[in-house]
């Protein structure tokens, strides 16, 4: 069996498949994070029970640190190690090789998402949508706030701004199309900052929010998923008015986006084998890069200008950023007599790695 998007020849044993049919699930990845150090690469993958488990890797040895299976909610790496957060458990930090259980915030019950704001500080959301940040390295809940009424938290800043959403209402323009109609907020405790419009196609048991993360210095927001008024795709928008700098050309149904820096993103879009990157400032396309498989997850770590993308059947690649920006910051001869191919290009550092 062969496919147009790929370049190789596969083979199937249809009586050993028909074998195993019947065997354990297909185990899927949720989810991959780089530590800080980029020296750990933290993969989350679902074996269709319901138990998931985190699997630390080494990435220059290939090598798995350690393991812990749980039910968990969600994972954010901080300086110190990661910060974990389980089914009816309070956070807890744990070292970088899941071996020994730091820290555990068990004042802090009911937590539905940890989002990242800096090495030492994240957000940990409640379930009625109170927002408590926490400072990792010495542990302290340095603030607590309470949001609007019935708002999802969907990203911070350093400043402890939040972008939140707000559903208003559904909107039937026929009688088989219905729309979700809501509003994307940046405020602090007591002020709005601004706020969008968003609107998409609704459908039985689509629950998904919109996308938001800020860029490295905060200059700029990236919003993907639930559709703001003037048209679907990646916004680029400013992060304090809220306009928008740019639509991403060809950014309809964007599985994942990641700023590799701060006027650049990766964006991957549903369907394809090319990772693309893009100057956000001024909206050019930079690069397009065959992976020559479809990516599940990306992860970036920014420090050391690393990637991390996830594929199908729990294997992951690493590769190493050498984009425009991050070469005009870099002094080495090494960068500056690199080849005209290599320029503005995502050169594979390691080679993939299988996971067993």
């Amino acid at each position: 069996m062969s496919s147009p998007d790929l370049n190789y020849l596969s083979l199937i044993n249809l009586r050993r498949l028909k074998e195993n049919s019947g065997g354990s699930p297909e185990t899927t990845v949720q989810d991959i994070a780089f530590s800080m150090d980029g020296q750990t690469v933290y993969v989350v993958s679902n074996d269709g029970t319901g138990q998931v488990t985190v699997t630390a890797w080494d990435v220059l040895n290939r090598t798995v640190q350690g393991r812990l299976e749980l039910r968990l909610i969600s994972l954010v790496p901080v300086r110190d190690g990661v910060v974990l957060v389980a089914q009816n458990k309070p956070p807890e930090l744990w070292n970088f090789k899941l071996s020994t259980c730091v820290r555990c915030w068990s004042a802090l019950n009911g937590i539905t998402n940890l989002i990242p704001i800096s090495e030492e500080l994240i957000a940990c959301i409640g379930r009625q949508a109170n927002v408590n940040i926490v400072a990792t390295a010495g542990g302290e809940i340095v603030s607590t706030i309470q949001t609007f009424d019935q708002c999802q938290v969907v990203a911070c800043n350093s400043k402890c701004q939040l972008i939140t959403f707000v559903q208003r209402t559904y909107v039937r323009s026929s009688s088989k199309e219905c729309w979700i109609e809501g509003t994307l907020r940046l405020s602090n405790i007591t002020t709005l900052i601004w706020e969008r419009d968003v609107s998409l196609p609704w459908s039985e048991g689509y629950k998904d929010l919109p996308h938001c993360i800020f860029s490295p210095k905060e200059t700029f927001v990236a919003v993907w998923g639930k559709a703001l008024i003037d048209g679907p795709g990646v916004h680029i928008l400013d992060a304090l008015s809220g306009d928008t700098h740019h639509i991403l050309p060809n950014s309809k149904n964007v599985v994942d986006c990641k700023f590799v820096s701060d006027e650049e993103c990766l964006v991957y879009n549903r369907g394809i084998n090319v990772l693309r990157l893009f100057n956000v400032r001024s909206g050019d396309l930079l690069t397009v890069m065959d992976i020559e498989e479809r990516p599940c997850r990306l992860a970036v770590c920014l420090p050391c200008h690393l990637i991390a993308i996830c594929l199908t059947g729990v294997r992951f690649r690493v590769l190493k950023v050498w984009s425009p920006q991050i070469k005009k910051r870099r002094k080495s001869k090494s960068v500056i007599q690199s080849t005209t191919q290599q320029e503005g290009w995502l050169r594979q550092l390691l080679d993939m790695i299988i996971l067993g």
